[in-house]
């Protein structure tokens, strides 16, 4: 990380202070649903949640955020972060996607997302001849 970056200082505070980053969280929620376009409040999200080693309560979070705008490059871009982060390849991120998918065809961020999820993980599930099969469907 830069640690010249607003986000990086306000991390670097946040740790000396042995701040509750439960509570940095919660302002980051409020944030984020104030100012959906800022990508540092999610760069910022990213360096807490590394740091608390959990994912517990974020994908209600996107959920709650994709009900405003389904498409936000940034959600999407901290999505698959997580996913990477805590190995959530298996843990509803797929039919998480099928259901935006079915609200909006044309969401093309979901259609990556969803290419991400069975190209991405280790061992790739393109390798799989049955979810192929399924994906083609």
């Amino acid at each position: 990380t830069d640690s010249h970056t607003p986000q990086a200082n306000r991390s670097e505070i946040l740790k000396a202070l042995n701040a509750d980053l439960s509570k940095e969280l919660e302002w980051l929620n409020e944030t984020a649903l104030a100012h959906q376009k800022n990508y540092q409040i999610w760069h910022h999200r990213q360096l807490v949640v590394d740091r608390l080693g959990s994912s517990k309560g974020e994908a209600d979070f996107i959920s709650q955020m994709f009900e405003l705008d389904a498409k936000n490059y940034h959600v999407w871009s901290y999505r698959q972060w997580l996913v990477r982060r805590f190995e959530l390849w298996d843990e509803g991120e797929l039919e998480a996607t099928e259901k935006l998918i079915e609200e909006d065809v044309r969401n093309n961020s979901a259609w990556n997302h969803r290419f991400f999820l069975v190209s991405g993980s280790k061992p790739p599930k393109t390798e799989d001849k049955e979810v192929v099969e399924r994906e083609i469907k």
